[in-house]
């Protein structure tokens, strides 16, 4: 083999080296970015009728479908089967439909799911929001109203109820507090009970449990405030729900 051909090889397999060297490293990355991301997914129930979701709850396990049904009221009916159905169509895409059944709740009625990911879900006004990650999580989304937040100052912080207080538009102000607080307290299990005022939300990091839990507000609509609490320091990827299967 003369000069000019060993040197070809050697430069075609310099090339191919480095390439595949090159994929993998992006694979690593991708991995790396993939674990530890947040998804979060959000959905307008206004957009759709009761019927149309009626029709996708067939995906759902008949125990589930029962105790939606149980809701009075229609409005209640579609937050509740959007959530359950973000949660089949996430599933679904990963080829897992089927754990849907194992569907259970722990602690303070937070639910989950045995051998797989994080999630909560959240509903206020005629938002949905979910969110699932490999971490624990929690979320809360709440319509801003100009309903009575002294019936909630039990559970405000000293430090929490001076920002309400201290504020030009406490309205605004509490709904920045009780999304922050909501969402920690699904993260962490703990729920909503008498000793939530030990705990200052304001902090975009807050330790419990010898742990440090990571607060980060998310703008999804004007009218809504929305909050998600994770275990670690995660990117949170925000996407619109389509309901579709």
């Amino acid at each position: 083999m003369n000069y000019k051909k060993k040197k070809a090889i050697s430069v075609l397999e310099t090339n191919t080296a480095f390439k595949i060297n090159a994929l993998n490293t992006m694979l690593i990355i991708f991995t790396v970015i993939a674990k530890d991301m947040i998804k979060l997914l959000y959905f307008d129930t206004n957009t759709t009728g009761e019927q149309e979701l009626l029709t996708l709850a067939e995906h759902l396990p008949i125990k589930m479908q029962e105790y939606v049904l149980r809701y009075r009221y229609v409005s209640d009916r579609k937050l509740s089967l959007v959530g359950r159905l973000m949660l089949f169509k996430v599933l679904q895409g990963e080829g897992k439909p089927y754990l849907i059944q194992d569907w259970e709740k722990g602690l303070n009625n937070k639910p989950f799911i045995i051998d797989w990911k994080e999630f909560n879900i959240s509903h206020s006004g005629s938002m949905v929001a979910f969110c699932y990650g490999d971490n624990l999580v929690g979320v809360d989304i709440e319509v801003i109203s100009d309903s009575n937040h002294l019936e909630f100052i039990d559970f405000l912080h000293p430090d929490e109820f001076h920002y309400i207080s201290a504020s030009k538009k406490p309205t605004d102000s509490f709904y920045n507090v009780w999304v922050r607080k909501e969402a920690f307290l699904k993260a962490t299990g703990l729920g909503l009970t008498n000793q939530s005022a030990e705990y200052n939300c304001l902090p975009d990091i807050v330790s419990y449990n010898e742990l440090l839990w990571h607060i980060k507000e998310i703008e999804i609509n004007a009218a809504y405030k929305c909050c998600v609490c994770s275990l670690d320091n995660e990117e949170i990827d925000i996407e619109k729900f389509v309901l579709s299967f």
